[in-house]
């Protein structure tokens, strides 16, 4: 059996989860799959601060947004540094702000693919694929996926949450239209107070609505940028919980990817939240996941450490040593009350290599933990 492919849940009211090896649980399974870990193969080019929608939760830009915008010039030179870096399977993602917003989008997906650059992805709002002779000139380009923002199946909550009134229709005709012209499409919603009540409602009319879907990124907040400034927006992790098991189910149901991050979320709450014990065995198996997708190498995890913590809890879990911790500013805002340290089996031990670094806070201090120095070697 394949370390990356999906399980779907049994569906004749058996529990899929009863006697599972780590490895043919179909949760465990997707949330460590290769196909939820990019950042160590892909180069991601934020190539413009403008956006077409004001989003209050925005975890990159701050209030009133920012008029950045990257020269051609500039992100050409990118565009042949990674050619050369990686010439055969490189993955370019184009992200913002709002990338669609440039004028010279259409050339730069051709001018990365001229170049051989294996794949070209676009994270954006979805409002241009309005327009199908947009859409069919970044298809021409050789655009191979989008990933698309999409939070709420209600116009008026989306809206709310976007602060760009009428652009929710515009996002869901791009949508459409998209999957109509047989490009593959993720879609990204974003939890917050504003939709949580009404997610899994969201999640079925995702389901029923778009069919086609390559996946759908189930995404807690993240402490930065703008959603500082209204924190009572942000769900905590115990108010997430049925949310997220309720879309997960229905997504495997429905035969759609779902990805939920293992790097930005705390395992303890992960491995709750999915009813999965933390034996050994499971520890094992994401050691060995974790390995297999080249965590290590990522840009993302060795940057994300600055902004995470292990709390006093965390220094009595087994799971210590696999897990990121949890967001800093979550836990001076939240706690860490709500996190479940998994105890330590007889003759269980700490891996001499732990992955994350995150460091230990006691006491107001903050002490990196031993191991603090790896990265890019195999965890043990």
């Amino acid at each position: 059996m394949d370390g990356d492919s999906v399980v779907t849940m049994q569906t004749d009211g058996h529990d899929a989860r009863e006697g599972l090896a780590p490895v043919e649980n179909p949760f465990l399974r997707s949330i460590y799959s290769r196909a939820n870990c990019l950042h160590p193969r892909a180069f991601f080019l934020r190539i413009d601060g403008r956006c077409s929608q004001d989003c209050d939760f925005c975890n990159i830009l701050e209030e009133g947004g920012s008029d950045f915008s990257s020269q051609t010039g500039y992100i050409k030179r990118m565009l042949r540094q990674i050619a050369s870096l990686k010439p055969h399977d490189a993955v370019v993602n184009f992200t913002g702000g709002e990338p669609t917003l440039r004028k010279d989008l259409v050339m730069l997906t051709a001018y990365a693919k001229h170049l051989g650059i294996g794949r070209v992805v676009l994270q954006t709002n979805g409002i241009r694929f309005k327009d199908k002779v947009y859409l069919d000139a970044m298809l021409r380009a050789g655009l191979d996926d989008a990933l698309i923002s999409f939070h709420s199946h209600i116009e008026e909550v989306s809206d709310r949450m976007t602060r760009a009134p009428g652009t929710w229709r515009k996002t869901h005709e791009g949508i459409a239209n998209a999957l109509a012209a047989g490009l593959p499409v993720s879609l990204n919603a974003v939890i917050t107070s504003d939709n949580i009540d009404t997610f899994a409602e969201t999640i079925d009319y995702i389901c029923e609505h778009f069919p086609g879907l390559e996946g759908v990124i189930l995404s807690p907040l993240q402490p930065h940028g703008r959603i500082l400034n209204r924190m009572e927006k942000f769900p905590t992790y115990t108010e997430l919980k049925a949310p997220i098991r309720a879309a997960a189910e229905r997504l495997m149901a429905a035969d759609i990817h779902f990805y939920l991050s293992y790097c930005e979320n705390p395992l303890c709450w992960l491995l709750d939240t999915f009813d999965i014990e933390p034996t050994p065995e499971v520890r094992q198996y994401i050691v060995r996941r974790l390995n297999a997708n080249t965590c290590g190498e990522c840009h993302l995890s060795t940057t994300m450490d600055k902004d995470k913590v292990k709390t006093s809890k965390c220094e009595t879990c087994y799971m210590q040593d696999v897990c990121f911790g949890l967001w800093g500013r979550y836990n001076e805002h939240f706690g860490a009350d709500e996190l479940r340290p998994a105890p330590f089996p007889d003759g269980g031990r700490r891996l001499r290599k732990p992955f994350s670094v995150a460091p230990y806070i006691s006491q107001g201090d903050r002490v990196f933990a031993a191991g603090a120095a790896f990265r890019g070697v195999p965890i043990r």
